[in-house]
């Protein structure tokens, strides 16, 4: 093998190399935006939780009270 190939298949790796990089950056962009996503799906989910926590202390706080009807 003369150096001008092995030249040519270190350029050649390079250029494989750097395809691979450029690919792997875009696949973690996505992954950026889908996490981004589901953090404010879990932020969403955890408020919601919390108001119903809520309705279900106060149901048992207003449930233990006699109510004055009348």
């Amino acid at each position: 093998m003369t150096a001008a190939e092995k030249a040519m298949g270190v350029v050649k790796n390079v250029l494989i190399f750097r395809e691979t990089l450029e690919r792997i950056n875009k696949e973690m962009a996505e992954l950026r935006g889908d996490i981004k996503a589901l953090s404010g799906n879990v932020i969403d989910i955890d408020k919601r939780l919390v108001r119903i926590e809520t309705m279900i202390e106060m149901s048992a706080r207003n449930a233990g009270q006699p109510r004055i009807e009348g």
